[in-house]
């Protein structure tokens, strides 16, 4: 069950017992009055900036079982050429982020040389979402099928 940002929302493919929940980002807390929510896989995948990791970590406050994909170093230095920077970063003590997250939020957030700073991944911008969509077939496919993702 993915949670997912408005574009990864938008090119949800279908996905046999799986839903994708989008609603307005650090609202997901208000997921908490749904309890069945404790018994299934949850998975995030949302935007790699400051914001997207915020609300990371507001969702596993309440699932603290959620996994994220695709919100990594590898994947945001993979896709140097769609940064954005973010006009007001985040700048929150995250403390339900794994290792690997935190230290890509600890670097958007300081700037380092590497990541710029203040940075957004999205992959795509513009309205042609069939790229999201071809990534996220891809990523759930792996999900359902291989047991190391």
């Amino acid at each position: 069950m993915p949670i997912a940002a408005a574009p990864t929302y938008l090119a949800f493919p279908d996905q046999p017992h799986s839903i994708g929940i989008h609603g307005g980002g650090c609202a997901v807390t208000q997921l908490s009055a749904l309890p069945w929510l404790h018994d299934v896989r949850l998975v995030c995948w949302g935007d790699l900036d400051t914001h997207g990791f915020t609300i990371l970590d507001r969702l596993r406050r309440v699932f603290p079982h959620t996994q994220s994909i695709l919100m990594n170093r590898r994947i945001l230095l993979e896709h140097r050429g769609q940064w954005a920077k973010e006009d007001v970063p985040a700048r929150e003590h995250l403390g339900t982020l794994i290792p690997n997250e935190a230290d890509v939020y600890d670097s958007l957030v300081d700037g380092d040389g590497e990541t710029g700073g203040r940075t957004s991944r999205r992959l795509n911008h513009g309205g042609d979402r069939q790229p999201d969509a071809a990534l996220y077939r891809i990523v759930f496919t792996r999900l359902r099928f291989d047991p190391r993702t």
